[in-house]
């Protein structure tokens, strides 16, 4: 995207639904982002490994990754990779759901905050602020997460030893590290090894790019 062709840039606040203290993120994005792309820019500054599948609800209408079943569901059901958030999002106070892992279903409220032209965010961060780390893949929505921060608060809990391990290492929930999240932009987002399919390699080219725009007149 030309950087002379972005008119509006959103401030956004992400905030992961019913945990307490909130974990949340302000960053900014362009008003064109597709829903595809917000995905991936959801789950890096939020923490996430994007393991699951997701959905963004707005009312009635729910947009994904396309699926060929989903042309029986109706209108109700749409391909994020062609919706704009300019489309569902056009007004401060507007929300969006953004849900992942329909397990676990981690619901974050997408809230449009201000509306920004290019000038204004010159030189701006990506990410704003933001407090606290998300919880990690696969432990059981909220309920299982509160019960893992209880057992690791407590060294002496019969189970943390074992949850250690399937942790790995130890985990912080107020960990928040706003420069590793704003050198996202300049890292590339999966792993080397792995192997990557032209669609994501092209969501990764798009989202650079649009990075870099905000950080240009």
């Amino acid at each position: 995207m030309a950087a002379s062709a972005l008119q509006q840039v959103y401030q956004l606040h992400i905030s992961l639904n019913n945990i307490e203290p909130n974990i949340w993120r302000r960053i900014l994005v362009p008003s064109e982002i597709t829903l595809d792309i917000l995905h991936i820019t959801i789950q890096k500054v939020m923490g996430w490994e994007d393991e699951h599948l997701h959905l963004f609800i707005d009312g009635n209408k729910q947009y994904g990754t396309h699926e060929p079943d989903w042309d029986e569901l109706g209108a109700d059901h749409g391909d994020e990779s062609v919706v704009q958030l300019k489309q569902v999002l056009s007004a401060p106070d507007q929300t969006l759901l953004y849900e992942y892992d329909f397990g676990d279903s981690w619901l974050h409220t997408i809230k449009l905050e201000e509306i920004k032209s290019v000038e204004e965010v010159e030189n701006s961060p990506f990410c704003l602020e933001g407090e606290r780390t998300c919880p990690p893949e696969n432990c059981g929505g909220i309920p299982g997460y509160y019960n893992l921060l209880e057992i690791m608060a407590d060294p002496k809990h019969e189970e943390y030893e074992d949850t250690l391990l399937w942790l790995g290492s130890q985990f912080d929930p107020d960990a928040f590290d706003l420069n590793e999240i704003n050198s996202i932009s300049d890292e590339p987002y999966l792993d080397e090894e792995e192997e990557l399919c032209a669609q994501v390699e092209a969501q990764q080219i798009v989202l650079n790019l649009l990075f870099k725009t905000l950080k240009t007149k």
